[in-house]
C-alpha cells in the first residue's frame, strides 16, 4: 500500500509541475510581470532599488516598447533604496485593469510616491509602461451618431 501511495505521490507532483507548462499562454511568469498585482509593485520597486532599466521595461505588458521610459525612471528614481510602506491596489475599470498607490520612503527617510496603472494579460500582471507600437487592439468608442 505504500508503495502505491508513493507512486500516486509521483505521478501527482510530476503532474503539477507540467500542468502550469501545458497551460502557458506566454504571458505567466518568467515571461515578465507578477503573478498579482502587489507583486507586479514589488517588482516595479526592485527595479527602481537595482537601477535596472531591463527589468523595469521587463514589466511591460507584451508588445509594449519601454526600454526608453524605463531608463528615464530609473535616471529620475533609482537607486533610492526605496522601502514600501503602503500600496492600495484599486479595481475601477474591471479586474483586468488596477491603479496601484504606491508609498515608501527612501534611505534619506525622504517620502516617494507613485501611482501606477496595472493590467493583467492571462494569468499575469504587468505595469503600464511604454507603447504598443502596433496600437491599441480595440477601436475606440464613438461620440457620434451612426
Amino acid at each position: 500500500m505504500k508503495k502505491s501511495r508513493l507512486m500516486t505521490g509521483s505521478a501527482g507532483a510530476l503532474l503539477a509541475l507540467a500542468l502550469p507548462a501545458a497551460c502557458d499562454d506566454g504571458t505567466g511568469p518568467g515571461a515578465g510581470g507578477a503573478v498579482d498585482e502587489r507583486g507586479a509593485v514589488d517588482a516595479y520597486v526592485a527595479a527602481l532599488n537595482a537601477s535596472d532599466p531591463a527589468a523595469l521595461a521587463a514589466l511591460a505588458p507584451p508588445g509594449n516598447e519601454a526600454d526608453a521610459e524605463a531608463e528615464a525612471r530609473v535616471r529620475a528614481s533609482g537607486g533610492r533604496a526605496l522601502e514600501v510602506t503602503k500600496v492600495d491596489i484599486a479595481h475601477d475599470f474591471g479586474p483586468d485593469v488596477a491603479t496601484a498607490a504606491l508609498a515608501a520612503t527612501d534611505r534619506h527617510g525622504q517620502r516617494y510616491g507613485e501611482r501606477l496603472t496595472l493590467t493583467r494579460h492571462g494569468r499575469t500582471w504587468f505595469v503600464a509602461l511604454g507603447e504598443n507600437p502596433r496600437g491599441h487592439d480595440k477601436l475606440p468608442a464613438s461620440t457620434t451618431k451612426p
